[in-house]
């Protein structure tokens, strides 16, 4: 298809003298001689069949076949050059797709470590309930869940899990005894997930814990209850995981962490061939030694 087009050193050539208006300019700017600038023209004159410049004592001008040649090859050069740049900013460009919660909770803490560790790359994140898939979307580079679905045919990377348990502000638990109504908070999953992670399985493994009926309202996602007990609103039934910065700050605290449900693991996942790349590979390390370390 391209066989008979000029090569791309004649084209720079040719482009660069137009341009400047100067075989010698042209010659300064791609640090060869003016002669290897007039033998690459003058081949690609030969090639064409037709004269591209009308040459002067100090100086050249494009013919029209010159002019116009010189259009189409500046807008090549301009389209290579962008595809070029918007390549280079993509390998800095690091796309996640998690929850909304595991967002906003986990990784926006941890954020200034990996940016510290590894300033080239670009943190992008896409969050959503339901998850991607990216086989389908080639623009998500890591997929970061937490549950017991299967995704076939991509690398699977442990992060690290925790209990599920009642967490409170520390004035509302002060104050639960005379409560009223008690208010408890968990999550109505969208995605396979560990079965049972709610209140009613809390409360039957302490059937004792309250004296009287509590109020239970399920949010949407898990970062809307989360936020209604740092709201003071009432119990929240969660994953260690995500409540992490907020219990270490004491804006949370645990309420009967004798009764604890099981959670999941939460995983990194890619494709093969994006495995191998170094922002990937670098952000699933961090990942393992954050999500090991931090408990």
């Amino acid at each position: 298809m391209f066989k008979s087009l000029p090569s791309p050193t004649a084209l720079r050539a040719f482009e660069a003298a137009v341009r400047l208006g100067s075989f010698k300019s042209a010659a300064a700017e791609l640090v060869v001689t003016p002669t290897a600038i007039s033998h690459q023209i003058r081949g690609l004159e030969s090639q064409l069949g037709i004269a591209l410049f009308v040459r002067r004592t100090r100086a050249v001008e494009p013919t029209a076949a010159g002019a116009r040649l010189a259009g189409a090859v500046n807008r090549g050069f301009l389209a290579i050059s962008r595809a070029l740049e918007e390549l280079v900013a993509d390998a800095a460009i690091l796309t996640i797709s998690t929850t909304p919660a595991f967002a906003a909770l986990w990784l926006v803490h941890r954020m200034t470590d990996f940016q510290c560790r590894y300033p080239g790359v670009t943190l992008r994140f896409e969050t959503a309930t339901q998850s991607v898939n990216p086989q389908r979307d080639k623009r998500v580079d890591l997929l970061i869940r937490c549950g017991t679905a299967v995704y076939d045919d991509l690398v699977q990377t442990p992060i690290g899990g925790g209990t599920i348990g009642a967490y409170g502000t520390p004035s509302y638990i002060d104050g639960l005894a005379a409560a009223e109504p008690i208010r408890l908070f968990d999550t109505r999953w969208e995605q396979p997930g560990p079965a049972n992670i709610d209140w009613r399985t809390w409360l039957a493994r302490a059937p004792a814990a309250f004296n009287r009926t509590p109020e239970i309202t399920r949010c949407d996602q898990e970062h809307y209850a989360i936020n209604a007990a740092l709201a003071g609103r009432g119990l929240v039934l969660a994953s260690a995981v995500l409540v992490e910065e907020f219990v270490k700050n004491k804006w949370l605290v645990p309420w009967r962490p004798d009764v604890v449900l099981a959670g999941s693991q939460y995983c990194a996942y890619c494709l093969p061939e994006k495995a191998t790349l170094s922002k990937v590979r670098n952000f699933m390390q961090w990942l393992q030694v954050q999500g090991y370390t931090q408990k």
